[in-house]
């Protein structure tokens, strides 16, 4: 059976967020009552490439890499961004 992803929000949405630390479920749940939370804001790609091109960096590279769970193949999950001042 193939699961459809459901999206919610909006991509372009520049909120801030309170969430927990990042990998987080993967901790002993002892160890999880003591740490903080983190304060996020998502960029969207066209926000991180205009503002390294206008710091002067060149990018390099630009890589993305896929989701791997299986009703989310296709979408995009992360990615390498490498840039130098020139």
């Amino acid at each position: 059976m193939v699961k459809k992803h459901k999206i919610s929000g909006s991509y372009f949405a520049p909120a801030i967020e309170n969430n927990e630390v990042a990998f987080s479920k993967h901790m002993p749940d002892e160890e999880k009552g003591s740490l903080s939370r983190v304060v996020q804001r998502k960029w969207t790609i066209g926000e991180l490439i205009t503002s390294i091109g206008q710091s002067g960096l060149v990018i390099k590279v630009l890589e993305e890499e896929p989701n791997h769970k299986i009703h989310d193949i296709g979408l995009p999950k992360t990615y390498t961004l490498v840039a130098e001042r020139v």
